[in-house]
């Protein structure tokens, strides 16, 4: 509380003045939380957005962006841990906590690239770049997912780049490919084999296995 207190101090705010306070915004449902926000003239809610914080980074894009005269404020000072410490520089190095990608828009003429995952040795400023690009826009990245676009098998990349920066990313994944005993299993519901969702989804719509030949999804 007291860190919310110093911001708003620092722009001539005040906090008292506020008819409604929240922590852990995204903890409401937003359909109430929006009923709520409504029946105040100010209000101020928090969540954490960095690293892999899923339901703040979705309240981040989800609701706050439908809020036209917003004004959003950071804590950037440590409160968990002392300034400079270098095992959370370490592992924000490791896990690309940094948000870089977004602090300016790309301008200039756009070029398409195919990225492969040997760009992570090759080029790994082009490959950090697009995966702070994909888990900013994305609010259920998760460590994981990083580790995935480095080594897994199957997965294809393609970026948009403009003289300053990456403009836009896309990641596509092979699906099917799939045995047949397996393919009717999916398909009577009996398996959901991780990795396939728009195969057994066809299959489930459609009504008929899915398959052999692997898709980009």
């Amino acid at each position: 509380m007291r860190c919310w207190l110093a911001i708003f101090e620092r722009h001539g705010l005040s906090l008292f003045g506020l008819g409604f306070f929240f922590e852990e915004a995204p903890a409401i449902p937003g359909p109430l939380l929006r009923q709520l926000v409504t029946r105040f003239p100010r209000t101020l809610l928090t969540t954490t957005v960095q690293g892999y914080e899923g339901t703040g980074r979705g309240f981040l894009l989800k609701f706050c962006a439908s809020f036209p005269h917003l004004r959003q404020f950071s804590l950037l000072d440590p409160i968990r841990w002392a300034p400079g410490c270098p095992l959370e520089a370490l592992v924000s190095e490791l896990l690309l906590f940094g948000d870089e990608t977004f602090t300016q828009s790309p301008a200039g003429e756009v070029t398409f690239e195919a990225v492969s995952q040997d760009s992570w040795q090759q080029q790994d400023g082009l490959a950090e770049a697009m995966y702070q690009l994909l888990s900013g826009a994305h609010y259920r990245t998760s460590p994981l997912d990083l580790r995935r676009m480095m080594d897994a098998p199957g997965q294809h990349f393609t970026c948009a780049r403009t003289s300053n920066g990456v403009a836009a990313a896309v990641w596509r994944v092979e699906e099917g490919g799939l045995d047949p005993a397996l393919s009717r299993a999916v398909w009577a519901g009996f398996r959901r084999p991780r990795g396939n969702l728009v195969a057994q989804s066809l299959a489930a719509h459609g009504g008929r296995p899915p398959g052999g030949t692997p898709f980009n999804g």
